[in-house]
């Protein structure tokens, strides 16, 4: 690997600070801890803190000014998915109550499987529905956000873009996730592929978050993942 400059930010640091950090054990660091003082903020800005604490945890860079703060970003994201976790729950059941089962996308979906909680931090709980029940999803969470003081962020999306008119294919080819004991639906492993790269591209790929997330969604397909259906969507949508 060339020697990395010191003096500014750029990819290949970013990269470095974050080269596997969505696995169980990344891999050796190559950072000093002038590099990481500089990608601090930057990294804490756009939701890599928790991933670069994780990278740097078992090296000399931990014990550092910028390596303290990763770690404490690490900590209050811990403390966040927890909060996130109850907050999903009473948005199912406010939707549960007019007879709509989303599928939840994005977010605690990919939060899921990286080793630790606290890595990934969450925003809006992102959530699909189908088309015709769009109306009364959004009602429901109108009125009980006009009944308490602790409002949910609830993101609503009408069906899965890139599947348009196949709302029904898309949740017989979900799946069944838990927080606890309550059950809801997570879009299929080819759905929700598609829709992080998609988002990805979509939003200009300025972070580098979402690249990790892809690369965890990757690196843990299922053994009968269907690239061909994958392959269905619209190419200039993925």
């Amino acid at each position: 690997m060339p020697p990395l400059a010191p003096d500014k930010v750029d990819g290949a640091l970013i990269a470095e600070a974050l080269r596997g950090s969505w696995r169980s054990t990344p891999p050796d660091v190559q950072l000093t801890a002038g590099h990481l003082k500089l990608l601090n903020e930057r990294l804490q800005a756009t939701g890599a803190g928790g991933l670069a604490w994780w990278r740097i945890r078992d090296s000399a860079l931990a014990d550092s000014p910028a390596g303290v703060s990763l770690r404490d970003a690490f900590r209050i994201q811990s403390l966040h998915a927890r909060l996130h976790e109850e907050r999903i729950c009473v948005a199912l059941d406010v939707l549960a109550s007019v007879g709509v089962e989303p599928a939840m996308i994005r977010g605690w979906v990919v939060a899921r499987g990286y080793p630790q909680a606290g890595l990934r931090p969450y925003g809006n709980i992102d959530l699909l529905v189908a088309p015709e029940e769009l109306d009364a999803a959004a009602a429901a969470l109108a009125r009980h956000a006009e009944n308490t003081d602790r409002p949910l962020r609830v993101d609503l999306h009408s069906g899965l873009p890139g599947r348009e008119g196949q709302w029904a294919t898309v949740m017989e080819r979900s799946e069944t996730a838990h927080i606890g004991d309550r059950a809801f639906r997570v879009l299929g492993p080819e759905d929700h592929l598609g829709l992080l790269c998609r988002h990805f591209l979509s939003h200009g790929a300025w972070r580098p978050l979402w690249l990790c997330d892809i690369a965890l969604i990757c690196e843990s397909l299922p053994g009968d993942f269907d690239w061909t259906y994958l392959q269905a969507w619209p190419r200039r949508q993925v």
